[in-house]
C-alpha cells in the first residue's frame, strides 16, 4: 500500500512501563546485596550492578533494569539515572536520517495523486514554468526545509491556500524516471523518528510534539514539478 494511498501514519509504542506510576527522581537499591547503581564505581562495578537488575540495553547507551527504571551507561566510569522525558535531548540525527530516506523510498513505490492549491493569479504561470520548488515564507517549524513544493494527499485540507486546485500525476512522474526526493514536515519527521526510539525504550506514552497545522498528508517534494505532470480543475 502507497504512503499516499495510506496517509494514516500512526506512531506505535508498545506496552511498557506506565511512567506516570513510576518516580524518576534518584532511587535508593537497597537490597539484600545493597547494591546502588549510582553508587557503583569503575567500569566492572557499575556492570555488575546493572546485572544485578537484570539491565538491558535499549537504545545507544540507555538501559533498563527489569523494575523498569532507566540509566544511561556508555562503558565509562560513570552512570546516571535517564528520565524517559528527555527523549526529545536524545541525538537522533542518524535515525531521522534513516526515517527520511525510507519515507522517500516507500512513497515512490506507489505515488499515487496529490493536490496543491493555489489562486487565480499564480495559474498561468504554473502552467508555463510547472509548480517551482521555492523556499518562502512558511511556518516557524519549516523554515529548515529550503526550496520545496508543499503538496498534499488530502484536498480537502489545503482550500486555505486558494481556490484552484492542481492535481499531481505522481505516478507519471515515477514512469518517465522523474522521482525527486520527497519528504514530510520536520515537526512530523521527527517526531515520528522519536516515536521509533520511544518504542525501543519501551515507553509507551510518547507523544510526538507538532506544530499547529502540520499535516500527516503533506508531502514536500524538493525539486520543481514540471507542467506535464500537472491537471488543472
Amino acid at each position: 500500500m502507497s504512503l499516499v494511498a495510506d496517509i494514516s501514519l500512526v506512531l506505535h509504542t508498545p506496552g511498557g512501563v506506565d511512567h506516570d506510576q513510576k518516580k524518576h527522581g534518584r532511587r535508593e537499591y537497597s537490597d539484600t546485596a545493597g547494591i546502588d547503581i549510582e553508587e557503583s564505581e569503575g567500569p566492572e562495578e557499575i556492570r555488575a550492578a546493572l546485572e544485578h537488575y537484570k539491565a538491558e540495553k535499549l537504545y545507544k547507551d540507555i538501559w533498563q533494569t527489569e523494575g523498569g527504571d532507566y540509566f544511561e551507561w556508555d562503558g565509562g566510569s560513570y552512570v546516571t539515572e535517564f528520565d524517559p522525558n528527555d527523549i526529545w535531548q536524545l541525538d537522533i540525527s542518524e535515525e531521522l536520517g534513516e526515517h527520511e530516506d525510507n519515507f522517500n523510498k516507500e512513497f515512490w513505490e506507489g505515488p499515487g495523486e496529490l493536490y496543491h492549491a493555489t489562486t487565480e493569479d499564480h495559474i498561468e504561470g504554473i502552467k508555463e514554468n510547472g509548480l517551482e520548488s521555492r523556499n518562502e515564507t512558511r511556518g516557524m517549524s519549516n523554515r529548515s526545509v529550503g526550496g520545496g513544493v508543499f503538496t498534499s494527499a488530502n484536498h480537502e485540507e489545503i482550500g486555505s491556500y486558494g481556490d484552484k486546485l492542481i492535481t499531481i500525476d505522481a505516478n507519471k512522474m515515477k514512469a518517465d524516471g522523474y522521482t525527486p526526493y520527497v519528504m514530510q514536515e520536520p515537526d512530523i519527521a521527527e517526531g515520528e523518528a522519536r516515536g521509533s526510539v520511544a518504542y525501543q525504550l519501551n515507553i509507551e506514552d510518547f507523544s510526538p510534539d507538532i506544530e499547529s497545522g502540520m499535516s500527516y498528508s503533506t508531502f514536500i517534494f524538493t525539486d520543481d514539478i514540471p507542467a506535464k505532470y500537472l491537471r488543472f480543475e
